[in-house]
């Protein structure tokens, strides 16, 4: 899959409650460390948007905001940058039936999504270099974490 691309995953199993639930998520490349099985890295994006108004309760978080027609996406929506940046078996993106590539973010969209990553307080070290690394194999502008 290439870097930047937005899909639909339409029975993602939840992590905490277990459900089945359509989802909307951006790729953001492959673990570079060797780890078998192989991950990627794929940032999930939430329709509750309220969650992150001023009052709400992840409304300190850092966020970037997509509108409904952006980037193939068809509902407005946010990638909370600081929660919602997870790794998952390549082997289950790869040739899945449930996952339709919607559209791509430009480059412009990606480096700066790749600044908040960088500067995210709650993101591990490790997974922020294999962002990199993909990032600039993918020919992005971007500095080392």
């Amino acid at each position: 899959m290439k870097i930047g691309a937005v899909f639909f995953w339409s029975n993602f199993h939840k992590y905490k409650s277990g459900k089945l639930k359509g989802r909307w998520f951006i790729y953001l490349g492959k673990t570079v460390y060797g780890m078998k099985p192989e991950r990627s890295h794929i940032g999930t994006t939430t329709t509750k948007l309220r969650y992150y108004e001023k009052g709400g309760y992840r409304h300190n978080n850092i966020i970037y905001r997509f509108s409904a027609g952006e980037f193939g996406f068809e509902e407005d929506c946010i990638l909370d940058v600081d929660n919602d940046i997870n790794a998952e078996f390549t082997s289950k993106i790869e040739n899945n039936p449930e996952i339709t590539v919607k559209g791509f973010l430009d480059n412009s969209s990606l480096e700066k999504l790749y600044v908040y990553i960088r500067d995210s307080k709650r993101i591990d070290k490790m997974v922020k270099q294999d962002i990199f690394h993909s990032f600039r194999s993918a020919g992005l502008n971007v500095r080392k974490p």
